[in-house]
């Protein structure tokens, strides 16, 4: 008798468990593939966009720039550099709202990856551009963001010097 109601409990828990199991292992959250660039092509993309700019194919350049900054960040790489690149182009085609709108983010981007210095640079860039764009309700929240980056241990005393100066 023991052995048939040990028998039919299995019967009837068994299931339960392996669908629990099943239930568990479908709600199981898997990390996104690992996409690996190339270094050597994102050089070479960052080249091509240098010298299209250089040649006055300004347009070209940022599209250049917009691609390999999707590229890298699908990859979950820092796209940093291009960000900045992207940034400059605007500031050079007099797209100041533009430029400051790329600082922002990457600003955002360069803390995200702990840059703090790139972050810093961003951050006071943008304050600048959107001061001269007469938008300063925007100026207060990057200063003050700028100031606390300046006691970080992790950035430069150059790079805080340079900030600084610019402050005064």
């Amino acid at each position: 008798m023991r052995t048939t109601m040990l028998l039919a409990a299995t019967i009837v828990v068994f299931p339960l468990l392996t669908e629990a199991q099943a239930y568990r292992t479908s709600r199981a959250v898997t990390p996104p593939p690992v996409i690996r660039l190339d270094p050597v092509r994102v050089a070479d993309a960052l080249a091509r966009a240098d010298v299209a700019w250089q040649a006055g194919r300004g347009m070209e350049a940022r599209r250049i720039y917009q691609e390999l900054i999707a590229e890298q960040r699908e990859a979950r790489a820092f796209a940093g550099t291009a960000m900045w690149r992207l940034a400059l182009n605007y500031l050079y085609a007099d797209d100041k709202a533009r430029a400051a709108a790329q600082l922002d983010e990457l600003s955002e981007h360069a803390a995200a990856f702990g840059d703090p210095a790139l972050q810093l640079r961003a951050t006071f860039e943008s304050a600048v551009l959107w001061q001269q764009l007469k938008r300063p309700e925007l100026v207060p929240a990057r200063i003050e963001r700028v100031q606390d980056l300046l006691q970080s241990p992790a950035i430069p005393e150059s790079e805080k010097e340079f900030v600084r100066a610019r402050l005064k």
